[in-house]
Formats: structure tokens, sequence, C-alpha cells
């Protein structure tokens, strides 16, 4: 999967639109640490290489 149109650090909405998922599941996903990610405020934000990572080695 080819994300370069996205940004270094993706925010909840693009890694939901990246997995087609809805926001419930990408929060389950984060919360799980099934997907690295960090906050900024009360924001979340994730790393696009570990994105990717996710990608690669999961069959969501």
């Amino acid at each position: 999967m080819n994300l370069d149109k996205y940004p270094d650090v993706l925010t909840l909405r693009e890694c939901q639109k990246i997995l087609q998922v809805s926001r419930g599941t990408m929060l389950r996903l984060l919360h799980e640490g099934e997907i690295p990610a960090f906050r900024i405020g009360n924001r979340w934000r994730v790393q696009r290489k570990e994105m990717l990572e996710f990608i690669e080695r999961s069959e969501y």
C-alpha cells in the first residue's frame, strides 16, 4: 500500500480512511496497542511508518 500522499503523522480520521474502519474500531486498535500511537492534547496521532507496519503484519 502506498501512503506517500499522507503526512508523516496521521490523524485518527486519516487512519480510518486508510483502513476503511469505523471510529470505534480505530479507537479499539489504538487502545489495545495494535497500532502504536500518541496523543497531542486530546487528539490521537499515528506515525505513517507505524500504519504501514500494521498493514503489513495484519489481516484486519
